[in-house]
């Protein structure tokens, strides 16, 4: 959810690694930068994590519709 009241668009670009997999226990797996720290550094924006509504369709069920 974007709450930073910034108007515009932006063409950013940020550098992070992706950690490695649960259970990957390699010692020569890199743990660079994760993603909100690099987008803290980099960009200077804070990530936060919050709860909100939000809306969305649920489908029940789907047929084929019969012919004419």
């Amino acid at each position: 959810m974007d709450e930073t009241a910034l108007k515009g668009t932006f063409d950013m670009s940020i550098e992070f690694e992706v950690p490695p997999a649960p259970g990957a226990n390699d010692p020569e797996v890199s743990l660079g930068t994760p993603i909100v720290e690099a987008i803290r550094d980099q960009l200077g924006l804070k990530v936060e994590s919050t709860t909100a509504p939000l809306r969305f369709l649920i489908i029940g069920h789907i047929e084929e519709p019969t012919p004419n």
